[in-house]
């Protein structure tokens, strides 16, 4: 443990040397969470949410017809799938997922615009990068072609497997009727892919922007504003499934069941991940007066000193309120029990905070 720690001290001050160093470093960083990001949600997308269409025509379709193809998902790629139904019942009949990577990108422009305008550079140019890899990915990753589709007889198709499928056909013809499933890991997919974003300093665009905005300015969690923002979205869908695409009105409803569950799954991966805005007030009990000093210099907070006494010793004591972020608890932690081995200290999770508190600025 203790060579980690002189590791990583090492590797902190020769950052601080070398800025040059440092930013190759961290925009290096953030590049290859930004590729990784959009890649597990182009998988999720492919294998959970949408099936594909040439497949769900030629098998499903058989004896099948209950099986929810498509659950609405939120942001630009449930606004997506809302477009495309429209675009269909104008008579436009394009391959879904080529259709889903166009309009994902195209709707996210104006997303994109108040990023830069009202957000931080780095954090808009690398969202820009997330929503271009994923809509790159949607389309590019490996698809079953409609060559090998037709040259399998339907009615034989679970006797000689699915070898001849791509990997991410083949997931979402196995799990074909288990909305419930794909509800639950669509979520986790979704989730990891924009919480690993979040953590780097940048999000998967759309209305997560709109939510990171507001959550950065109102000091509290993301995951509620974006699950207001796609609730609306996923009514929209069932809506215009039912009225336009023609799709039973039982079905739609169990479709837009299943994407409540992929909404609440998403949003608790995120919160659980995205601990930015999360705050935890800390109560410190000390003999030792100027141990507020020591944490007024480690953290960008102020503290508060309450004058108590023991209740066993009877001798006088310190209680020390702060309120810090999440991730700077261990930190703090650290630093106040090598100033006095001796403290006393109490974390509590806070659902949210009033009055002037510092976060650091989106860059």
């Amino acid at each position: 443990m203790f060579y980690l720690k002189h590791i990583k001290r090492e590797i902190y001050y020769f950052f601080i040397d070398h800025k040059i160093t440092k930013n190759i470093t961290s925009y290096g960083y953030m590049f290859v969470m930004c590729i990784l990001s959009a890649l597990l949600f182009a998988i999720g997308f492919r294998s959970f949410i949408s099936l594909d269409e040439n497949i769900y025509s030629s098998f499903i379709a058989l004896n099948e017809s209950g099986v929810i193809q498509h659950i609405a998902t939120g942001g630009m790629s449930g606004l997506s799938q809302c477009v495309i139904i429209i675009c269909r019942a104008c008579g436009l009949h394009i391959d879904y997922n080529t259709l889903q990577s166009i309009f994902y990108f195209v709707l996210n422009i104006p997303f994109l615009a108040f990023s830069f305008w009202k957000l931080g550079f780095k954090f808009s140019l690398f969202t820009t990068f997330n929503v271009i890899f994923s809509s790159i990915f949607i389309q590019v990753l490996p698809a079953t072609s409609m060559d090998t589709i037709n040259s399998i007889d339907p009615s034989t198709v679970a006797d000689i497997g699915f070898t001849q499928f791509s990997i991410f056909d083949q997931i979402g013809y196995l799990l074909r009727d288990q909305g419930l499933a794909r509800g639950i890991f669509a979520g986790f997919m979704t989730g990891l892919s924009i919480g690993i974003a979040f953590v780097s300093n940048h999000c998967t665009g759309s209305i997560d922007i709109i939510a990171y905005y507001y959550s950065t300015k109102k000091s509290t969690t993301t995951g509620k504003y974006m699950s207001l923002f796609n609730g609306l979205i996923i009514l929209s869908f069932t809506i215009l499934s039912i009225t336009l695409d023609g799709t039973n009105a039982a079905q739609a409803i169990v479709s837009a069941c299943f994407s409540i569950v992929y909404l609440f799954f998403s949003s608790l991966v995120i919160d659980t991940i995205n601990v930015r805005n999360k705050k935890v007030q800390l109560q410190i009990v000390s003999s030792n007066e100027t141990l507020a000093r020591a944490i007024v210099a480690n953290v960008p907070h102020s503290c508060t000193i309450v004058k108590a006494k023991g209740g066993y010793t009877g001798r006088d004591r310190y209680i020390i309120y702060v309120v810090v972020s999440n991730n700077e608890v261990t930190k703090l932690v650290a630093h106040i029990r090598k100033a006095d081995p001796n403290t006393f200290i109490n974390a509590i999770n806070l659902r949210q905070v009033y009055g002037r508190f510092f976060v650091k600025p989106v860059e």
